[in-house]
């Protein structure tokens, strides 16, 4: 697999559990939320986040769609 953005082979995979202590912050808007949390919009109501990114251009892997606020 390579990166779909620069095609490098360098690819890392991120997993947690997020109903444990969770934490996250929207850079863009300073959005935080840090307590226990069901992603249920984007991960079928599981609590776990799986993410696969680029170590050389930082691209996340896969179709992102905007989220509701």
């Amino acid at each position: 697999m390579n990166c779909q953005r620069c095609n490098s082979e360098k690819l890392t995979t991120i997993s947690g559990k997020t109903s444990d202590c969770f934490w996250y912050r929207n850079e863009w808007n300073g959005y935080e939320h840090d307590g226990y949390v069901v992603l249920k919009e984007i991960n079928d109501g599981e609590d776990y986040i799986s993410f696969t990114f680029c170590r050389d251009c930082g691209q996340i892997q896969g179709d992102w769609k905007a989220g509701k606020k």
